[in-house]
């Protein structure tokens, strides 16, 4: 349904280049970080666990309504594109005309049903967010860790930018189904200062990255010493010696943040 599942990894892979050479996808993205239980985990089994969009905080997020505006027409169109039979498209219109809704029941089920069992991880092109380091860094005391996107073309093989929107998006996925697409990367003009861009995973599920991919990690202004040691602990493998880290610093009389080597 989405151009994921019609492309070979290798041909997702050389899309993906051609995205970054030119520069339709940033070069680096960040994701934001509290510490928790798995939190050692990411940096041990150099992999991240791809949750299931369900669980976001969005409740809107893969969620949105077919509008239902597509004609008799449409559909017969539709059917026929997907292989069906005559005499199946006109039980199938003649059910839709008897039971209205009865055709976007069934669509409405397929995409849910194939939306379900993907996974997302989010994020952002800006490191430095004072409402990211607040809502997703534990009110500034995790740290966000710095992904050169080139040097994991595998893991980042589905890289999407996500589209806020002030109206609610009119999709009709019998008329065009570019629209789980839309779906999938659209959110509410609310959320624009996440500035997102995700990856989309077939199946949610664990996920290696190469470590090479990771080239920065940034502290927060209120890292505890006893989670800044364990940081530095876990970048002590040697996979990771080239890991850039950073701390950060409030920048006198304005509202920001600034980075120096810690």
């Amino acid at each position: 349904m989405i151009l994921q599942t019609i492309l070979l990894p290798e041909q997702r892979k050389i899309l993906l280049q051609r995205q970054l050479d030119l520069n339709l996808l940033p070069s680096r993205v960040h994701r934001y970080m509290g510490f928790r239980k798995h939190t050692s985990k990411i940096f041990k089994d150099h992999a991240f666990q791809v949750h299931n969009p369900n669980t976001f905080n969005d409740p809107f997020d893969f969620n949105l309504d077919d509008s239902g505006e597509h004609t008799q027409d449409d559909l017969i169109a539709y059917l026929r594109s997907h292989g069906m039979p005559e005499e199946g498209i006109e039980a199938v219109v003649e059910e839709d005309q008897q039971n209205p809704g009865f055709i976007l029941g069934i669509i409405n089920k397929s995409k849910n049903e194939t939306l379900r069992n993907c996974g997302v991880l989010c994020f952002s092109k800006n490191n430095s967010s004072l409402l990211m380091w607040a809502h997703y860094c534990d009110s500034h005391s995790g740290f966000v860790m710095t992904f050169d996107v080139a040097k994991d073309l595998t893991f980042f093989d589905f890289l999407l930018k996500v589209d806020y929107v002030k109206e609610y998006p009119k999709l009709c996925f019998i008329k065009n189904v570019s629209g789980v697409r839309e779906e999938i990367t659209s959110k509410s003009d609310h959320w624009i200062y996440e500035e997102e861009y995700r990856i989309v995973k077939e199946e949610a599920g664990l996920y290696s990255f190469d470590c090479s991919s990771l080239v920065e990690i940034r502290m927060g202004l209120r890292i505890s010493a006893s989670d800044e040691k364990q940081l530095r602990h876990w970048l002590t493998n040697p996979l990771y010696k080239h890991v850039v880290l950073k701390r950060a610093v409030k920048i006198k009389n304005r509202y920001g943040l600034e980075f120096e080597n810690a």
